[in-house]
């Protein structure tokens, strides 16, 4: 990626990108800062969920708000996953403590952190997996995780009935 294929997709000229940026680093800074503030806003929708509220919801609807909105914006912004890798550490680990925090509700503190690391390496491990293969439908893939990530769910939750 250079600045002037940058200017060129964006139809703008090479002069215009050198003055909003000095060079191909600080425009990939603000392109990740970009994606880390709007996943950020994603996460923070989660954090107003109380620990009964996770505990009471439905498997299905507990991986939809966790995970499906991040995996629409990736979806829209196939980028993102390129440069936050590079650039961001915080936004992944508060991800993790989100996911933990919502499966210790659910099923205890340590069963539940077990299952989280095990969502998380899923996930994430897919997310790149699809962004790394350039002949990989990675809409498809991004819009099967959340399946997959329920039928894990499903399968080691305790059932109403079994309670």
């Amino acid at each position: 990626m250079t600045m002037q294929a940058v200017a060129q997709r964006a139809s703008s000229s090479v002069g215009s990108m050198y003055h909003f940026f000095r060079n191909r680093e600080q425009l990939l800074d603000a392109l990740a800062q970009r994606h880390a503030d709007a996943l950020e806003d994603i996460l923070k929708q989660c954090d107003g969920v109380s620990k009964a509220a996770w505990r009471a919801m439905p498997a299905h609807d507990m991986v939809q708000s966790i995970f499906g909105e991040p995996l629409h914006y990736f979806a829209r912004h196939p980028d993102a996953l390129i440069t936050l890798r590079v650039h961001d550490q915080e936004g992944p680990d508060r991800f993790q403590l989100l996911l933990t925090d919502v499966m210790a509700a659910r099923i205890g503190t340590v069963r539940g952190k077990k299952v989280a690391e095990v969502l998380y390496a899923v996930a994430s491990g897919t997310l790149l997996f699809a962004k790394d293969r350039k002949h990989l439908n990675a809409q498809h893939v991004l819009k099967t995780i959340p399946a997959v990530l329920l039928a894990y769910l499903e399968s080691i939750e305790p059932r109403a009935s079994d309670s």
